[in-house]
């Protein structure tokens, strides 16, 4: 049932009609939407449909027309374009750090973890962790509320996308902390939709105002790299 109704779908040839785009909150509120007026004025007989979501959406099943997914690769069923990696590093706001890194003990008592649960650390920030005494005093399940916390001053972020700088810049990186290629950032949809051409369009218009922003998901500059 699924894979008929996309090959209806994707007969439709014409640059109008709706197209649904699933991303997560962050992505979609502090990147996604400042890029909407530029789409409406280029593509003013498309409209498009969010669904602001950390949850994987299953392209092969309907569930939306193009992800914006961080991932290391993707399926067989789906076609994308990889535009860039996105880089990771402990951060913290500039605040948080005047209050309370020059009291913190040498493996970091005193100091204040924030967990979002929606990350894999993996054995590279285990071990590299440099305040292994810190305090984990929350766990979050919800990107940008992680980050909005950060941004508040509550606490540290192990491996968060330095993006989260230039969405609240008195985020920051935290002294000499490692810097990891995290997940890179894919435009997907399914194959059977390679050639309808008002998801191509979408799919080419985000493609290009991402790569646009790049530097935004690097580290380097005032962070360092």
């Amino acid at each position: 049932m699924f894979s008929a109704r996309r090959r209806v779908e994707a007969k439709h040839q014409d640059v109008a009609g709706t197209v649904r785009i699933s991303a997560s909150n962050w992505l979609a509120f502090h990147f996604i939407a400042p890029m909407l007026p530029k789409f409406r004025d280029l593509y003013p007989e498309i409209d498009l449909s969010f669904l602001v979501t950390d949850r994987y959406q299953d392209l092969a099943r309907a569930e939306t027309d193009i992800s914006l997914r961080f991932a290391f690769d993707i399926g067989p069923e789906e076609t994308g374009r990889r535009l860039f990696h996105c880089d990771t590093t402990i951060m913290a706001s500039k605040a948080y750090l005047d209050r309370y890194m020059s009291h913190a003990g040498p493996d970091g008592e005193g100091l204040h973890w924030i967990n979002w649960t929606g990350i894999d650390y993996g054995e590279f920030w285990q071990q590299l962790a440099p305040y292994p005494e810190a305090a984990l005093v929350h766990d979050v399940s919800d990107g940008l509320m992680w980050i909005h916390m950060v941004a508040q001053g509550q606490g540290m972020a192990m491996a968060m996308p330095v993006a989260a700088h230039h969405m609240f810049p008195v985020i920051t990186r935290v002294s000499d902390a490692p810097i990891k290629p995290g997940r890179s950032l894919w435009v997907m949809f399914h194959s059977d939709f390679k050639k309808t051409k008002r998801v191509r369009a979408v799919a080419d218009f985000l493609s290009d105002e991402f790569l646009s922003i790049k530097h935004k998901f690097v580290a380097g500059g005032e962070l360092g790299g």
